[in-house]
Order: C-alpha cells, then sequence, then structure tokens
C-alpha cells in the first residue's frame, strides 16, 4: 500500500489524525492496525490475567475485566474506523485503488470475526455486568451466622460472601469452627473463604450437602468432620457460555484445592471430570480411603449409634459366638453401651484371664474398618457389658481408642 498526503491533513493528535482518516493507509492499516492492536491486545491479556491471579474480590475482578473489555472494543473501533476513512481517501492521494478495497474487505472481516466473539460471549458479559454491580445471578446469598464458636454458612457462595465473612471473623474472633451447608458458587469467593479459613485454622464441618465450590473451603481446613446425613458433591467447574473444558483451563484454582488438600490423584480426576450439569457424591467410605474426611461429627456418631441401637431392636439377641449373644444397647451421647449375655454361670468364668483377649479382639474388630476407626478416632465411645446367663455382672470393657 502506497500513497501521498499533505501535512495540511494533518492535526498534530496521532489518535485524532487516525481517527479521522487523515493518516496515509500503510501507517493507519500496518502500525496502528495491525501492531498497536496487536500490542494493546497483548498488554489487556496480560493485565487481565493479572487480576485474573489477584486477591481483588470478585466484584472488583468483575469490574477489572468490564473495564478491559471497554477498552479493547475502544481500541478495536478506533483501529477499524481510522482504517476505513483512510481507506476511502487512499485513491484521493494517489493511491490504488485495489489496495483500498483489500483494506476495506479486510476491516469487513475482522468486524464480522469481532461481533462472532462478542455474541458468542455475550452471555458471560452480562453475567459479569451483574457481578460488577453487586448482584448475583445463581441465587440468594448465603446466610452467615456464628454459634459460639462455631460460624455457620448456609446457602450459596455469591459475590461479596468472601468479604461478609471476613466481617464476622474480625468481629468473633473466637470462633475455631466453620459449619457448611452449601450447593457451591463462586469459585473466587470460595476460594478467598478457604483462604480465611486457612489462615484461621479453622476446624470444618460438612452439615447436609457441601458440594462443587464449597467443597474447596471444606477441604481447606486439617480437622474436617462430616456430619449426619451429609454429603460432598464433586464436579467440573463451570460457567456461562463456555464448556467445562474450558472453565477447568481458565480456573484452575479448583484443582489447586484438591491437591493442596492431598486428595489423590485419581480422586482429583474423577471429580473434574464429573460434567458440571451433574455431580458425584463419594460414599463414607471413599472420603475417608481418599483422606477427604478426617473425623465425623458429634451428629454423625449419634445417628451411627442410634443405628446399632435399632439393629439391634429389630434383630436381637444377635449371636457373637457359641456362648455370646448381644441383647440390648443404649446411647447416651458420643458413648454406645451394648450388653452381651454369656450362657454361663460365673463361676464357670475367670473373667480376669478372658476379659485382656475378649478386649482385644473388639478394639481390632472395630480398628480394622476404617468406618468404625473414623468413629473412634472422632469421639466415639464403645462400652461392653457383660452378664453371666443368671443376669450377674461379669464385667465391663471399653474402647475409645485406636492404636
Amino acid at each position: 500500500m502506497h500513497g501521498g498526503y499533505t501535512d495540511s491533513e494533518r492535526t498534530g493528535n496521532y489518535i485524532k489524525d487516525h481517527w479521522l482518516g487523515n493518516l496515509p493507509l500503510p501507517l493507519s492499516y500496518w502500525i496502528n492496525g495491525s501492531l498497536i492492536s496487536g500490542v494493546s491486545a497483548a498488554l489487556i491479556v496480560a493485565f487481565a490475567s493479572e487480576v485474573e491471579n489477584s486477591n481483588a474480590s470478585l466484584q472488583s475482578w468483575a469490574l477489572a475485566i468490564l473495564a478491559l473489555n471497554f477498552v479493547a472494543i475502544a481500541i478495536w473501533v478506533w483501529g477499524i474506523v481510522g482504517i476505513w476513512r483512510s481507506a476511502s481517501r487512499h485513491e484521493q492521494r494517489g493511491g490504488s485503488p485495489a489496495w483500498a478495497t483489500v483494506a476495506k474487505f479486510m476491516v469487513v472481516i475482522g468486524s464480522l470475526n469481532v461481533a462472532g466473539q462478542l455474541s458468542t460471549s455475550s452471555l458471560q458479559l452480562i453475567e459479569t455486568s451483574k457481578l460488577a454491580a453487586g448482584s448475583d445471578p445463581i441465587g440468594d446469598p448465603a446466610k452467615l451466622s456464628v454459634n459460639g464458636q462455631n460460624a455457620v454458612l448456609d446457602g450459596w457462595i455469591t459475590v461479596g460472601t468472601a468479604e461478609r465473612f471476613k466481617s464476622l471473623l474480625d468481629a468473633n474472633p473466637q470462633i475455631d469452627q466453620l459449619t457448611l451447608s452449601s450447593l457451591g458458587g463462586r469459585i473466587r469467593e470460595a476460594e478467598q473463604i478457604a483462604t480465611l479459613a486457612r489462615d484461621r485454622k479453622l476446624s470444618t464441618v460438612a452439615e447436609g450437602n457441601c458440594a462443587s465450590a464449597c467443597t474447596m473451603i471444606f477441604l481447606a481446613s486439617n480437622d474436617r468432620s462430616l456430619g449426619a446425613n451429609s454429603a460432598l458433591g464433586f464436579h467440573s467447574p463451570g460457567g456461562v457460555g463456555v464448556s467445562d473444558e474450558e472453565a477447568r483451563a481458565t480456573a484452575p484454582a479448583m484443582r489447586a484445592a484438591y491437591e493442596n488438600a492431598g486428595l489423590p490423584s485419581d480422586f482429583i480426576d474423577k471429580a473434574l471430570n464429573t460434567p458440571s450439569s451433574s455431580m458425584w457424591q463419594p460414599s463414607e467410605a471413599e472420603l475417608i480411603d481418599s483422606g477427604a474426611v478426617k473425623k465425623f461429627a458429634p451428629s454423625r456418631i449419634a445417628q451411627n449409634h442410634s443405628l446399632e441401637i435399632e439393629n439391634l431392636r429389630k434383630n436381637g439377641p444377635i449371636k457373637i459366638d457359641d456362648y455370646t449373644k448381644a441383647i440390648k444397647a443404649h446411647a447416651d451421647g458420643s458413648v454406645l453401651t451394648i450388653t452381651y449375655a454369656v450362657s454361663l454361670t460365673k463361676n464357670e468364668i475367670d473373667w480376669e484371664s478372658v476379659s485382656p483377649s475378649i478386649l482385644k479382639d473388639s478394639q481390632t474388630k472395630l480398628c480394622s474398618d476404617n468406618f468404625l476407626k473414623t468413629l473412634v478416632i472422632s469421639g466415639a465411645v464403645y462400652r461392653y457389658v457383660y452378664l453371666d446367663k443368671n443376669g450377674a455382672s461379669l464385667g465391663t470393657l471399653t474402647v475409645s481408642q485406636c492404636p
């Protein structure tokens, strides 16, 4: 592309001269349209990456992303308008009309391409605009409350939740536990809440469902417990207008959270390869074996004791061996007491000799099962009361820890 121009066309303002088409077409097309726009785009992408990796709040992040999109669109509009106007005057300046036509054709092609990109990302931009305004379309924000030393997060993790949680912690320095009941929400908010929980060394408890982004918070603690009728739910991160694969690539925080918690790679892969439209809820055995759950909450211990009692009530007496039957059970807090009847008289049994062996067998049975072992580690106590055939007491054995 070539052609002349006169200095009288210039205003002295480079940006304005390009916009008005006062610059020669080669300069407008190659320097402003390609080089400057390309460098600007690279700088915008780099700055967007810095924003993404910063500790900025979700609302601040949304504002920054919107601003970057505005700047990118403004530079693009400036570039194509200047090229088009310069191309329209190119022949008057003695330039080739063919090159002017080619330049305009490339502007049209580029515009169609950008229009397609904007159409694809329109839903994302709308959602980002709502987040920037402090409104979250995924649902009502989680309720935050305090019960003694326990903080409770119940509901969706939406824009502003991390900031509200920080304020709660600042106002309640006695808090040492965080109870979670949430179907998930914003990964950025969850990541910041997880950092706060980790820095404060809070224990975490899942009561009910703790799914998706909520699991990042749950796993931030080294002291994490599962409550009664509770489950952890895992799936790929998702996003409006993007595939699960794209979401995983652009939001690596979830994988990092799982890796930092020490979860096995096969567990992490299964979790993140579960489509965002569905949910994988590992069994309690899988959660314990993977290390995702370290303990059970008192509510889960009480639930298990109740199930043991109900099983004995429905199916008892239960034969243990040729001489022993379990006949009844009751619970007092974390202590489950099971009463056994032995089909011998007290005089026929050397209790002092046999009781250590019975205790060892009972402890081995409990502690060789990961589920029961976790109950014991969590504070469950098993007390065994032995009676002879006449109902006389033989003795009581207690298992309250595993070797």
